[in-house]
C-alpha cells in the first residue's frame, strides 16, 4: 500500500422499520479530515484513522422513477439549498426545480454525484433516485481540502448507491459531523463551481442543525425592470425612477451605469437624476437567486439651451443676384429643425440648413430653429433688398434761353429706393448732393448743370448735362459753330494691296488704300498764333522749328479768343465756364473746329468763310478759315490741304508717317507698307 495513503473505518449506522443494523465500510483517501477535525497534519506513514459513522436514516415513501436531472438544474438547486439554509440555519426538506420535487436527502445523493463527476471532467445528467430520511446529530464543523472533499463525497455516493440509505452523521474523535452540514457544505461547493467554472480549492462545512418542512424552489425566472421616463429629448431637467420586480424575490435589485460610472446603492428603485448633457444610461434587475436580466440601454438627452440661426449675408441693399444661406445651431441637437418663410408666405421647414435665392426685388425673410428637444429660438426678420436697376433723374426745366429767373427742380427716380441720391455741380464746381430733390435757383447769367443720382444698392446712373443762360435785359446769348474737315484720302494702287489692314477699303489688284495724313494747322486769336502738329499716330509727329503742341486721334485743345494760352481738354464736359474761343479736336480719322462765344440780344453777323489753296509753303499748299463777327475777324485757321503732291516720293513718305510698316520704304513697292 501507498504511503500517503491511509484506511478509513466508516461505520455507518443504518435504521429500518424492524432492526438496527451495523455496516461497516473501507475506503482509502488522501489526508483525509485532518483540516475538518482540526487534527495535526497525517504522517506519511501508514496511519489507520478509524471513523464511525453512524447512519440512522427513515425509509422514504415517495421516489422519481427514472427522473434525471442536468447539471444545470442541479447547479440551480444547489443555489437554492445554499441560499435557503444560509437565511434559515436549517436545511429544506425538500426542493423543486423545472417541475421535478425530491428530498433533501435525494439532494445529497445528486450533489455528491456532481462533484465526483466534475473533478473527472464530466457534466453528465445525474439519476434521481429514492432515498430515506436520515436522523442527524452533532455539531462538528471544519475545512476540508478539495481532494479530502472529493474522496468524502465519492464514499458517501458510493454508499448511498448500494444502500440506498445515506449516512445520518460522520463521527470523529468524539465528535459529530451533521448529515444537514454535509447538505449545506456540498451545495456551497456546486454554486462556486457553477460560478467559477471550477471546484474550489477547499471547503469550510459550517455547521448546520435541522431540517425545515418546507419547499425550496428554484427560481430560473429573470427578474425584470422598468423605467419611469422614456429615452429621448427633453428641455428640462428630468428624474428617471427604476424599478426592479421579480417572481418570488420580494426585494429584487436595480444595477445600472450612467454614462459608464456604476451606480450605488443598489435598491429595489433608484432614482437617477439627469441634469443638463447627454447620458447614456444602461440598467438591469437582478434577484437573490442572482438571475440576471439582460442589460438595457436607454439614451437621454436634456437641452435647456434654445437653438440659434446664422446667415452668411448682412441685411441690406444689394445691386447683384443674391443668394442666403441660413443655418440652424444647437449645443446638442446635430440637426436643429429651421422655419421659414419669405415675404409672409407659407411657413416652411428645413433640417438644418438652407439656401434661398434673391432675385431682383424686395426680401423679408422671417427664421427661427426649433431642436429635438422642443426649445424654440427667437424669430428674426431680416431684410434685402435686390436693386437691379440704376437711378434716374428728371428736371422741370429744359436747357436753353430765358429772360426772366428760374427755378429748376431735379427729381431722382428709382424702382426700390424712395430716396436716391442726387449727385450735381454748376460750371464745373464742386459736387454737392441731396436726397431725392433738389432745387436750383437761377439768376442773370449761363449755368452748365451736370447731375447724376445714386441708389442705395450702389447703381450709379449715368451723367448728363443741360445749360441755361439767364438774360433779364435780352443782353447776351451764347453762339457755336461747328465745321468738320476729314483727316485722309483714299488712294487707288495699280499694284497689289493686301486685305490685313483696317485701312484697307479695297484689297486685290487696283486696291484702294483709306491714307490718314500727318497735317500742320494753325489758330491766330488777336495777336497771337499757336501751332499744331496732327498725327493719327501719337509719336509720330514730323518735327519742326515752330510747332507749339502736338495733338493726336482723340485729343482736344481749347484756344481762348482773348488771347490765354490753349489748354488740352480730356472731354468736351470740361469746357471753361461761358466758353469763348475754338475747340480744336481730333476724333475717327475727323478734325472738327468749333466756335464759341455770345452775342447781344440783337441783329448780329455770323459769318464763316473758307479759302482753299490761299497761299503755297514750301511743304505743300494750306487751306484757310475766317470766323468773322458783326464784321470783325475773331479768328482765323490755317491747315495743310489734304491734297497731296501726288509724285513717288511724297506718296511714299506719307505712307511711311501712318503706317511705319518697313524700314526702306524709300524702295520697297507699295503693297508692303500694308502686307507686314
Amino acid at each position: 500500500m501507498d504511503l500517503d495513503f491511509f484506511v478509513i473505518n466508516l461505520v455507518f449506522k443504518m435504521w429500518d422499520n424492524k432492526n438496527d443494523i451495523n455496516e461497516s465500510v473501507i475506503i482509502q483517501g488522501e489526508q483525509f479530515f485532518s483540516q475538518l477535525f482540526n487534527c495535526g497534519r497525517i504522517s506519511k506513514f501508514l496511519l489507520m484513522i478509524m471513523v464511525v459513522f453512524s447512519i440512522f436514516f427513515f425509509l422514504s415513501s415517495a421516489s422519481a422513477a427514472d427522473v434525471y436531472l442536468t447539471v444545470d438544474e442541479i447547479c440551480d438547486v444547489s443555489a437554492v439549498v445554499s441560499k435557503y439554509t444560509a437565511d434559515n440555519n436549517k436545511i429544506p426538506s425538500a426542493m423543486k426545480v423545472t417541475n421535478k420535487t425530491f428530498n433533501d436527502e435525494d439532494y445529497l445523493y445528486l450533489a455528491t454525484r456532481t462533484i465526483v463527476n466534475a473533478n473527472k471532467g464530466k457534466y453528465n445528467t445525474v439519476k434521481l433516485v429514492n432515498i430515506n430520511n436520515p436522523s442527524p446529530s452533532g455539531s462538528l464543523q471544519g475545512t476540508l481540502t478539495k481532494a479530502q472533499y472529493v474522496n468524502l463525497a465519492g464514499s458517501i455516493n458510493t454508499y448511498i448507491s448500494n444502500n440506498n440509505k445515506p449516512p445520518a452523521y460522520v463521527t470523529y474523535n468524539g465528535g459529530n459531523a451533521r448529515y444537514e452540514t454535509l447538505v449545506y457544505g456540498f451545495s456551497n461547493i456546486i454554486v462556486y463551481a457553477d460560478k467559477h467554472g471550477t471546484l474550489p480549492s477547499s471547503q469550510y462545512f459550517k455547521n448546520i442543525n435541522g431540517i425545515n418542512s418546507a419547499t425550496a424552489s428554484t427560481d430560473t425566472v429573470k427578474p425584470t425592470s422598468s423605467s419611469s421616463l422614456a429615452g429621448g429629448w427633453y428641455n428640462s431637467a428630468k428624474s428617471v425612477v427604476l424599478t426592479a420586480k421579480d417572481n418570488k424575490d420580494t426585494a429584487p435589485k436595480i444595477e445600472y451605469k450612467l454614462n459608464g460610472v456604476s451606480g450605488t446603492p443598489k435598491a429595489k428603485t433608484v432614482t437617477i437624476s439627469l441634469p443638463a448633457g447627454s447620458h447614456s444610461l444602461v440598467y438591469r434587475a437582478v434577484d437573490n437567486n442572482n438571475n440576471l436580466e439582460s442589460w438595457k440601454t436607454v439614451n437621454y438627452y436634456i437641452d435647456k439651451v434654445k437653438p440659434t440661426v446664422s446667415t452668411n449675408l448682412a441685411a441690406g441693399w444689394y445691386n447683384i443676384s443674391k443668394s442666403v444661406i441660413l443655418t440652424a445651431n444647437d449645443n446638442l441637437d446635430s440637426k436643429p429643425t429651421l422655419y421659414y418663410k419669405v415675404n409672409n408666405g407659407a411657413l416652411l421647414n428645413k433640417s438644418k440648413i438652407v439656401t434661398l435665392s434673391l432675385a431682383g426685388g424686395t426680401h423679408t425673410i422671417q427664421y427661427y430653429s426649433k431642436d429635438a428637444a422642443g426649445n424654440v429660438g427667437s424669430t428674426v426678420t431680416v431684410k434685402y433688398t435686390i436693386d437691379l436697376n440704376v437711378p434716374t433723374v428728371y428736371s422741370n426745366l429744359g436747357g436753353g434761353q430765358y429772360t426772366s429767373f428760374k427755378s429748376v427742380n431735379f427729381t431722382a427716380k428709382d424702382n426700390l429706393d424712395p430716396n436716391p441720391t442726387i449727385y450735381y455741380r454748376i460750371n464745373n464746381g464742386a459736387w454737392s448732393s441731396k436726397s431725392k430733390s433738389t432745387v436750383l435757383y437761377l439768376v442773370e447769367g449761363a449755368y452748365n448743370v451736370q447731375y447724376y443720382s445714386k441708389d442705395l444698392a450702389g447703381n450709379v446712373g449715368s451723367t448728363s448735362t443741360v445749360n441755361y443762360v439767364i438774360n433779364l435785359n435780352n443782353s447776351i446769348i451764347p453762339l457755336n459753330y461747328t465745321i468738320t474737315i476729314p483727316n485722309y484720302v483714299n488712294v487707288t494702287f495699280d499694284g497689289m494691296v493686301y486685305n490685313n489692314s483696317s485701312y484697307v477699303m479695297k484689297s486685290g489688284k487696283g486696291g484702294i488704300i483709306k491714307l490718314p495724313f500727318s497735317r500742320e494747322l494753325s489758330v491766330r486769336v488777336l495777336n497771337k498764333t499757336y501751332i499744331f502738329s496732327y498725327s493719327p499716330v501719337n509719336g509720330l509727329h514730323i518735327p519742326n522749328n515752330y510747332t507749339n503742341f502736338n495733338i493726336t486721334n482723340g485729343d482736344s485743345y481749347f484756344v481762348f479768343l482773348n488771347g490765354t494760352k490753349p489748354v488740352k481738354l480730356n472731354s468736351l464736359n470740361k469746357l471753361p465756364v461761358n466758353p469763348s474761343g475754338i475747340l480744336v479736336k481730333a476724333l475717327n480719322d475727323l478734325m472738327t473746329f468749333t466756335y464759341y462765344d455770345y452775342v447781344k440780344w440783337d441783329v448780329n453777323q455770323f459769318s464763316v468763310i473758307y479759302i482753299g489753296d490761299n497761299f503755297l509753303r514750301v511743304n505743300g499748299s494750306f487751306e484757310l478759315i475766317d470766323f468773322i463777327l458783326n464784321g470783325i475777324n475773331k479768328s482765323t485757321i490755317v491747315f495743310s490741304d489734304a491734297r497731296y503732291i501726288f509724285e513717288d516720293f511724297g506718296l511714299r513718305q506719307q505712307l511711311h508717317y501712318n503706317y511705319v510698316s518697313t524700314p526702306n520704304w524709300t524702295t520697297c513697292s507699295y503693297d508692303k507698307f500694308t502686307s507686314n
